[in-house]
């Protein structure tokens, strides 16, 4: 649940950043402010938000292990039963096909 959450709070950080954008974009653009001032307003917006970063002492480590001995596990047991499924789905719908085809009076092939 944990990971979920943080995956949220992420998720709703950038769409926050991305909305600020938007409004951001929309204000000089009414604005009709040059690109020189539009560049200088960037860089004052950056160092600002820059400002209110704190220090990242929650963080826990500086890499992610990941354990891929489950995925690959699974991997080679239903793997074979879904490419026998699909080619079984895939045979059925090309008979299908041919059948719907040879009714149809243009021919079978």
């Amino acid at each position: 649940m944990d990971a979920f959450l943080g995956v949220l709070i992420a998720f709703l950080a950038v769409m926050s950043v991305a909305y600020g954008g938007y409004v951001f974009g929309t204000y000089v653009k009414s604005r009709g402010m040059s690109k020189t001032n539009l560049g200088l307003a960037m860089a004052a917006l950056v160092m600002t938000a820059i400002s209110f970063v704190g220090d990242a002492t929650y963080a826990q480590s500086d890499t992610i292990d990941f354990d891929l001995a489950p995925f690959f596990e699974s991997l080679n047991v239903y793997l074979p039963i879904f490419i026998g499924l699909f080619a079984v789905i895939g045979g059925i719908a090309g008979a299908i096909g041919a059948v719907v085809k040879a009714f149809s009076g243009t021919g079978a092939f």
